[in-house]
This record gives C-alpha cells, sequence and structure tokens, in this order.
C-alpha cells in the first residue's frame, strides 16, 4: 500500500466480476471517519449484489466495494467527530437511511482504508477481537428479529428454521434468552455447529414430519416463537404448521422468489401474528451489551478465511452450502 492508494474488492458489473485493485485513499468529509480494515465477514447478500440481483432495488454506484460486516481500527477522524476516536476498534451499523446502505449504495469495508459515516459506529467491548467484531452486525439481525416480534424467555420454545449464518444467531439470542431453542437445517454440518452452540435439539426436515418432530422434543402444542431463517419456500411454508396457536413468526431469510406455496389459511385458523424484518437499526448498543454479557462467542461460524489477494475466491466460497460465514482478513 503506497502512501496516496489502497488496495480495495471491487465489484464490477459490465463483466460481472471480482477485482482486486489499487483506489485513492477517500478523503474524508463531515461526520465521516477513516477505517482501516481488520476482518470483513461475506454475506450471501454480497453474492446478490455481484450478481445484480439487487439492481431494481437500490441504486448500485458500480464498481462498488462491498463489506457491510466488519471490524476495523480508527486511522482519522473528521474535525466534527467526537464519537470516536484514532485507534478505537469499531464495529459498524449497515443502515444509512431508508433504503441506503454502506456496502451496497456507499462503499463498503472490503479495503485496506474505507471512509464510514461516524453515526454507525460503536467501540467494540473490552477483550473482543476483530474476527469476532465482525460478526457483530449478523448477530445484530437475529437480535432485533426476536426483539420485535415481542422477545422471549425461559417458559418458551423457538423453532429456527435454517441453520445458516442468521439461523446460528438467532440461536444464540434465544438461548441468550433463556428459551428452548431447535434449530431445523438439513445439512449435517450446520446441524452440528447449532449443536455445539447450545441448541437444545436439532431436526432433519428430510426425515418427516417436522411439526410433529417438534412437538415430540419439546413436549408442546407448537413454537411459541418461530424464526424464518432459511429464505427457502419449503422453510417458509413450514413456519406455519410450527408455530402454536396464537404463536409468532418472523420473517428474516432473503427469500428470492415470487410464489411460496403454503397452507396460508393456518394464519387465521391459528390465529398467528406473522412479521418481517430487515436491518438492524436501533438495537446495537443493546446487542452489543446482551452479546457481551451472555458471553456469546460465534467464532464457530467462520467456516473460511481469506487475504485480500484471494477475494474472487471467498466470494466464491459463499456459494457452498458446507461454509457458513467466510472471513477477508487484512
Amino acid at each position: 500500500m503506497s502512501s496516496a492508494t489502497a488496495k480495495a474488492v471491487m465489484f464490477h458489473r459490465d463483466p460481472r466480476r471480482v477485482v482486486v485493485e489499487e483506489i485513492p485513499i477517500p478523503r474524508l468529509g463531515p461526520g465521516e471517519v477513516l477505517v482501516a480494515a481488520k476482518s470483513v465477514g461475506l454475506c450471501r447478500s454480497d453474492n446478490e449484489l455481484l450478481h445484480g440481483h439487487l439492481d431494481r432495488q437500490l441504486a448500485i454506484p458500480y464498481p462498488v466495494i462491498p463489506g457491510h460486516e466488519w471490524a476495523g481500527q480508527v486511522v482519522e477522524v473528521a474535525p466534527d467527530v467526537t464519537n470516536v476516536s484514532p485507534g478505537d476498534p469499531v464495529v459498524g451499523e449497515c443502515v444509512i437511511a431508508p433504503n441506503h446502505w454502506f456496502g451496497f449504495t456507499y462503499h463498503g469495508a472490503a479495503a485496506e482504508l474505507f471512509r464510514v459515516p461516524a453515526h454507525l459506529l460503536h467501540r467494540l467491548p473490552a477483550g473482543v477481537d476483530f474476527s469476532s467484531g465482525a460478526l457483530v452486525e449478523p448477530f445484530t439481525i437475529a437480535y432485533k428479529a426476536v426483539r420485535v416480534s415481542g422477545g422471549v424467555d425461559a417458559s418458551e420454545t423457538v423453532a429456527i428454521v435454517g441453520g445458516g449464518m442468521i439461523g446460528q444467531c438467532a440461536l444464540a439470542v434465544g438461548r441468550g434468552s433463556g428459551a428452548t431453542t431447535v434449530v431445523i437445517e438439513p445439512n449435517p454440518r450446520r446441524r452440528a455447529l447449532a449443536l455445539a452452540l447450545g441448541a437444545d435439539a436439532v431436526i432433519d426436515p428430510s426425515e418427516g414430519d417436522v411439526a410433529q418432530a417438534f412437538r415430540d422434543l419439546t413436549g408442546t402444542d407448537g413454537a411459541d416463537l418461530v424464526v424464518e431463517a432459511s429464505g427457502h419456500p419449503i422453510g417458509i411454508a413450514s413456519t406455519l404448521v410450527l408455530a402454536r396457536h396464537a404463536g409468532r413468526i418472523v420473517n428474516i431469510g432473503i427469500c428470492a422468489h415470487d410464489d411460496v406455496p403454503g397452507p396460508w389459511g393456518l394464519v387465521q385458523a391459528k390465529d398467528l401474528t406473522i412479521q418481517g424484518t430487515t436491518g438492524s437499526s436501533d438495537v446495537w448498543p443493546a446487542a452489543l451489551r446482551f452479546m457481551q454479557k451472555q458471553g456469546i462467542d460465534l467464532r464457530p461460524v467462520i467456516t473460511a478465511t481469506y487475504g485480500l489477494t484471494d477475494a474472487a475466491e471467498a466470494v466464491a466460497a459463499t456459494d457452498d452450502p458446507e461454509n457458513i460465514k467466510v472471513h477477508l482478513t487484512f
């Protein structure tokens, strides 16, 4: 890295490709901070960004730097910034404004040095390393979903549909809240990880009646809360049968399908409450306190780590179902 440039991962549109290239070090405007990246998580939505699947809903400024799950160290602050200082280890939110996202419509963190609005930043708690810090953003997604659905406690059961990154985070929230947690996931590696992270039970949906298996395992008539974290039509439909009468369902899995068949009559028949949520505005300080107080360590979800020069390979690795979280390290 020269004094005037930094290496960055760039997603190009014509043609669609991942390139590591030298860019000018960003100049700070009012309210902005320059950060040195330490660890950046790659998300399924980064793949959607690369392949143009978000172009209809977002004004993407190609070529764009991805990276909305990250931890880094403050290098420089604009004169009006008071909430962080050079040397601080920080993480950052990704919702800048309605339909304006860090790492999508604003250059992200997959660069040796990057610029970020100061109001998005939070200091990492003492003792939390950068790898753990880059897992905070997906954790806040699950934390918000459980919170806006009414929360859970030790008297309740939670069914988590999907054992990917967000599903594992939802498990951590449910377990940290004292609830009985059951993860429904076809991939054996992800089921094993859920058990290692403290799930009370796991279910392989390919083996039969998922709702009956849940009732048998928990001794209940269904889940108090169902967290849909798969985005798969079959998973979405299963939430309706997994929920108990007057149960709650919260959808956080990204679904790319226009049609989702399912027993939708159960919404009325079972008096269900169904909610969707995206992003994690307004919960970061609470989520960080929750993680620290409950001693939540999500590092086992990191299944592959790459250096910056191997960014294209890292992005491709997010398509491998055996991976849960892929990280770039700097």
